[in-house]
């Protein structure tokens, strides 16, 4: 889910990046610097491929979500014990863990 948040988050610098450049470009900023060559066509498909790009990235996020959600559902299980005092928890918390232990020395000897 992180990545797909930086994916977005880049592809919507770049489209902000080229929206600034041909605002920049329209108001005549950018006169005196060698960026003053750039055709405004190539800005306008630059800005196009963006949103088509985020397009296509939005709808592979949607995709990996839903097989994510499948198999997380599958071997993810929700704890139906959640009204459980917390002391008791803790308590069979410490016992699973000196139950372990016992385990691991029993298997060392």
């Amino acid at each position: 889910m992180r990545l797909i948040k930086i994916s977005l988050l880049l592809v919507f610098f770049v489209v902000l990046g080229a929206a600034g450049l041909y605002y920049a470009n329209n108001k005549g900023w950018l006169a005196q610097t060698p960026l003053a060559n750039l055709d405004q066509t190539e800005i306008q498909l630059l800005t196009q491929d963006a949103g088509n790009q985020t397009r296509v990235l939005s709808d592979r996020a949607q995709e990996v979500n839903q097989h994510l959600q499948q198999v997380l559902g599958t071997s993810v299980q929700v704890n139906e014990q959640e009204n459980e005092a917390l002391h008791q928890r803790a308590f069979e918390y410490g016992r699973y863990l000196y139950c372990k232990q016992v385990v691991k020395e029993w298997e060392e000897q």
